[in-house]
């Protein structure tokens, strides 16, 4: 976003064209090759700058810090920003300044200052010139800080982006042209003055007066050239569906970065030609800017987001009839290591990024590929999915935060700030998030809508200790909600599981089962150290525990240890497929059918023992662990691990969403199985 040098516009192209997308990884699963994604962020990440020795990467979650040896510090509303909606970031001497949706501040060392902000509208970008001027731009127009004083620049617009010059000008990107600022002067670029396409999504400042700009209308984007007296509009076939989500200065080059590829622009040598659409004399429009104290400027009026922030779009058709005579410019593919599906670029000048959907930042540097992740999505406990109504999926990331796939890509959900997301489960009503009251024993329980989630219930549990935590979470075919509870012990030196609790979403009376419930209404014997569950198809709802397979019934719980057929007691989960429970314990992967245990498998089965197990929507069987995965399809087993194509032999968990794709756990990654 923030540009800040010169990037060299002579660049010796090589002789290729931009190269389809390249196919990925995959297993050839029973039933079908399957393509393995792997997903390790849920952030969305909106800006990077590189201070000193780290680079420092501002997302929809706080600030992420890495520094050169791998190290990674966040910074969020917890450690003293204002929000964790972190919209830009700039290096300011030798502090940083985060711009906020809640406001600037300033941050150098372990120190973090608020920067009081004239008010604004919806704040789009920072940017520091190089004589020390802070700028913020919002959808209500400029503010800047001189000599330590805020003040509003100019009348109210909608600002886009920033791109200072190292001749110490600035470019502002607004909804409807552009605007170059030179000390108080403006010189105006509007659609009616030569620009191709009014929207400015990003600019690139490349020699003194001369700049790149990616340029969008109301449906598709361009390319465009100033190169100081006259206007070029450019478009670049590319594969399938591709938008442009940016153009960025990085390691001493121009790139544009769609969803699918990176490209050096260049405006001579090889490469595919870029096809001119728009050629023209500019005619800019020059005033004085008027600059009014912060103290007295009248605040802004309301502007809608919606209707002024445009989403990425495709390339524009090339311009049918006679050729447009305008300077050639050349596309050559940028080799990112096989990183792909990028939805924004973004950088401080010398260093460009581009964020890779949830698999964190990917360098723009010749080289070996540098990727910065914070794996958010890599829970150490276990792999939480579920389905709503629409089919969509939702998945639980590593702090509780709750992401729905929209458009192939997980997005963070806003939930309510009073209560601390715990577990996610399908059920009658779609997704289904149990949530803690922050600071309390209350458990609510929300259902999936369109747009977030609604509440179905509240209920404050009555425990020995403080509620700790909701490791897990099932939900009944008569919509009643079974959590897993986890209390603070008695003794203050850490927190025990305590059984299981069911909420009634007609009913105000909790069933507490756990080790030495009483069986008068409110509970049954359960053991306490409960790891996961399911339904057979009775509705009886079954426990992996320490003790054993235990089958909770409406008016007993039956534990089924070494003494009734599981082998090892120790169970560490449980899955109901085909008319058949599938237990894996601690000697190995079972079945219970007809009342009758079976912990005969074949070879297969037994050499690899996995501790993990789901079932797809036809009731196949898939099945994780240390030696990789297992898959039933009725008949027989598949193996697969590294040898096989899986990135890892290693798994610690496996799911199946509404849609039919596998997901894997594994230490630093989620992986997705899709057909």
């Amino acid at each position: 976003m923030n540009q800040r040098v010169v990037v060299l516009f002579s660049l010796l192209a090589l002789a290729c064209g931009p190269a389809a997308r390249a196919s990925g990884p995959s297993i050839a699963a029973l039933g079908g090759a399957r393509a393995i994604t792997s997903i390790t962020d849920l952030e969305e990440a909106r800006d990077a700058a590189q201070l000193g020795a780290e680079t420092w990467v501002a997302t929809d979650d706080g600030l992420f810090i890495y520094a050169s040896d791998g190290a990674v510090r966040h910074l969020g509303r917890e450690e003293g920003l204002p929000s964790d909606d972190v919209i830009a970031i700039a290096v300011d001497g030798d502090a940083a300044l985060a711009l906020t949706a809640a406001g600037l501040v300033s941050i150098r060392g372990t120190a973090i200052t608020p920067v009081p902000l004239p008010a604004t509208q919806r704040m789009t970008d920072l940017a520091v010139a190089t004589d020390g001027t802070v700028w913020v731009c919002s959808l209500s127009g400029l503010v800047r800080r001189v000599a330590g004083e805020w003040e509003v620049f100019g009348d109210p617009f909608p600002c886009t982006t920033l791109a200072p010059t190292p001749e110490g000008q600035l470019w502002v990107g607004t909804a409807n042209g552009l605007y170059f600022v030179e000390g108080d002067v403006i010189r105006e670029h509007a659609i009616s003055g030569g620009i191709p396409e009014g929207y400015v999504r990003s600019v690139v400042p490349v020699l003194p007066g001369q700049i790149l700009a990616l340029l969008s209308g109301p449906n598709r984007t361009k390319l465009g050239f100033f190169d100081g007296e006259h206007w070029y509009g450019y478009t670049l076939p590319v594969a399938g569906d591709e938008r442009a989500v940016g153009l960025v200065a990085a390691d001493g080059l121009t790139l544009l970065v769609t969803t699918g590829h990176a490209y050096v622009v260049a405006p001579n040598g090889g490469g595919s030609p870029f096809s001119a659409t728009d050629a023209g004399d500019a005619n800019v429009r020059s005033f004085r800017a008027a600059s009014t104290p912060a103290a007295s400027a009248t605040p802004p009026a309301e502007v809608s987001a919606s209707d002024t922030l445009r989403a990425p779009s495709a390339f524009g058709e090339p311009r049918s009839g006679a050729p447009v005579s305008a300077p050639g410019l050349f596309a050559r593919p940028f080799d990112l290591g096989g990183a792909t599906n990028f939805y924004r670029a973004f950088g401080d000048g010398a260093h460009g990024y581009a964020g890779v959907a949830n698999a964190g930042v990917v360098l723009l540097a010749r080289g070996a590929e540098t990727r910065l992740r914070s794996r958010s999505l890599v829970s150490a406990e276990d792999l939480q999915l579920a389905t709503d109504l629409d089919g969509a999926v939702w998945v639980r990331g590593r702090d509780g935060d709750v992401a729905k796939m929209v458009d192939g890509r997980l997005r963070r959900l806003a939930l309510p700030d009073e209560i601390v997301p715990q577990a996610i489960a399908s059920g009658p009503e779609g997704a289904y998030l149990v949530a803690i009251v922050r600071g309390t024993s209350t458990v609510r329980v929300y259902t999936s809508t369109r747009t977030g989630f609604r509440q179905l219930l509240e209920r404050a549990l009555t425990l020995p200790t403080a509620l700790e935590s909701i490791p897990f979470a099932a939900v009944g075919r008569d919509g009643r909600v079974w959590a897993a509870v986890r209390i603070q012990r008695e003794d203050g030196s850490g927190a025990r599981t305590f059984g299981a609790v069911v909420l009634d979403p007609a009913n105000e009376t909790v069933l507490y089962h756990h080790r030495g419930a009483d069986t008068e209404g409110i509970g049954l014997a359960l053991p306490d150290e409960v790891s996961t569950m399911a339904f057979d198809a009775e509705g009886n709802a079954w426990f992996a525990t320490l003790s054993g397979a235990v089958r909770v019934e409406q008016h007993q719980a039956i534990v089924f240890g070494e003494a009734r057929g599981v082998r090892g007691d120790v169970v560490t989960d449980i899955v109901a497929g085909s008319n058949v429970l599938w237990i894996a314990a601690a000697e190995g992967l079972g079945s219970y059918a007809d009342r009758e245990f079976n912990f005969f498998q074949p070879p297969i089965v037994t050499e690899h023992r996995p501790t993990a197990l789901a079932t797809d929507l036809d009731g196949h069987v898939w099945a994780a662990g240390r030696y990789g995965l297992l898959q039933y399809d009725g008949t027989s087993w598949a193996h697969f691990d590294a040898s096989t194509g899986l990135p890892t032999d290693e798994l610690r968990d496996v799911e199946v969403d509404g849609a039919g794709r596998v997901w894997l756990l594994t230490a630093d990654a989620l992986l997705i199985l899709a057909r």
